[in-house]
């Protein structure tokens, strides 16, 4: 009995029209003379701004065959995606936030390693650089748009995952992502040797010059045991 496989895709526009209204009253605080913090006026200062809030974008979706799969989304709306707490971090390390983004949650066991070397939530995040002063500055960016490539023929499955985030206030500005992973099966059950290659590069505006960071890496898992108890992996 042939199976023939056949190839379909998925598209899914959305757009949709609003605006915010900002109403905002505060006072300018400044110190006397002990240096204590005061009001410097009873008479606030109002701020009135109406900001259009039209966008659009689609998702994209095209399966070559059962194995092989494309994935594009612009402009994506992550509105209803549940917030991450509030968190104060006193330490030096970054805090690490699971991902929500269905884009991203999707095929994303492809490219786990022991020790990651791919943090998708970065994409869309806080840029931090350093200026002259060597000082740390932060420029806010915005996801605009991503293509996942996925498949697998013979003993080899490969990945390839592309994404911009633009920089906010800053024509033609933008951070790109990437990452690419080929992994290769072994006969024994589960295990395999696998190559990954991750890319970011964005723009440092107070030094009008782009930073660029690669990461190469070689993982694998054998299988000792055919009940998968006992293995070893490594990276």
């Amino acid at each position: 009995l042939k199976i023939k496989k056949k190839s379909h895709f998925e598209f899914k526009p959305y757009f949709w029209i609003g605006e915010i209204d900002y109403d905002d009253c505060y006072y300018n605080i400044v110190l006397d003379s002990d240096e204590n913090p005061e009001i410097e006026s009873s008479i606030p200062n109002k701020n009135q701004l109406t900001i259009g809030k039209d966008k659009g974008g689609f998702d994209f979706k095209y399966k070559l065959k059962s194995n092989n799969t494309i994935d594009i989304t612009y402009n994506p709306d992550f509105g209803q995606i549940e917030q991450d707490p509030s968190m104060i971090n006193n330490t030096a390390y970054e805090i690490v936030f699971d991902e929500k983004r269905p884009f991203f949650l999707e095929h994303s066991a492809f490219y786990d390693t022991p020790i990651n070397i791919f943090y998708s939530r970065s994409i869309g995040g806080e840029i931090i650089y350093l200026n002259e002063e060597n000082e740390k500055k932060y420029k806010i960016t915005n996801f605009s748009k991503a293509v996942n490539v996925l498949g697998d023929k013979n003993n080899f499955a490969y990945g390839f995952l592309y994404a911009e985030s633009d920089f906010k206030n800053n024509v033609n500005s933008k951070s790109i992502y990437g990452i690419f992973r080929v992994k290769y099966k072994l006969p024994e059950k589960n295990s395999f040797i696998a190559f990954s290659n991750t890319y970011n590069d964005f723009p440092n505006i107070a030094l009008n010059y782009y930073e660029v960071n690669k990461v190469y890496s070689i993982d694998f898992l054998f299988e000792l045991l055919d009940d998968q108890s006992f293995y070893i992996d490594g990276q």
